[in-house]
């Protein structure tokens, strides 16, 4: 019977720690949503790029997020093979990832999956993020990346709704500042896709004959 009685009690403690932990958690990213705001308005939201393998970053990023959700999100991940580089803050670029992933998570119904891509396309990294939720009426997606825009008919699916609507403006300003563009495409019913358009390193090298030719003779 004591025994019964402390696996029950442990229980109980798991339980409580990860109702803890899941607590803290919503509220550091509400802090850091706050800090960044303030960043951006004040002109303050300082970058520092370096040459980055997007490919193990985007899958860190998905590593990261399944650890920490409760219950772990089903997740597909389709990485280009090619290594796919570019300048960016890998700190702020993952807050952007990992917000378009908090979102399809959250409007979506627990164990619906979600896919992860990454490719190049012409001079262009393009990371996106597709969920099959409830998506966003057509009349609101012009709104959401506004600051504390909450779309009003969308009701959250999984996990907290607490938040102050500013994850997507704080993504939107990051990626633009990185020289990139941020789009959704979505429909009542059939999800969402958020992609990032990142600008790839331009190459300093010559890459014409002739021009590799004339700088040989310089020298």
């Amino acid at each position: 019977m004591l025994h019964c009685r402390l696996i029950r009690a442990g229980s109980q403690v798991v339980t409580y720690l990860v109702s803890m932990e899941n607590s803290i958690r919503r509220m550091e990213v509400l802090v850091n949503d706050l800090l960044s705001i303030s960043y951006i308005e004040t002109g303050k939201l300082a970058l520092h790029c370096r040459r980055c393998n997007m490919g193990d970053l985007c899958q860190s990023l998905v590593d990261e997020f399944q650890a920490g959700s409760n219950p772990s999100p089903v997740i597909h991940v389709d990485i280009a093979d090619e290594i796919i580089e570019a300048d960016v803050d890998a700190e702020r670029i993952s807050q952007v990832i990992l917000n378009l992933l908090a979102n399809a998570r959250k409007y979506s119904p627990a164990r619906s999956p979600i896919h992860v891509s990454l490719k190049r396309l012409d001079d262009l990294c393009i990371i996106s993020v597709r969920d099959q939720g409830v998506g966003i009426p057509p009349e609101e997606l012009p709104q959401i990346f506004e600051r504390f825009y909450r779309v009003p008919s969308v009701e959250v699916q999984t996990g907290s709704s607490v938040g102050f609507g500013l994850g997507l403006y704080i993504s939107q300003q990051i990626v633009e500042r990185h020289g990139g563009k941020i789009h959704v495409e979505s429909f009542p019913g059939s999800g969402s896709v958020f992609s990032v358009a990142l600008p790839l390193p331009v190459d300093d090298a010559p890459t014409d004959s002739a021009e590799l030719e004339s700088s040989q003779q310089l020298t």
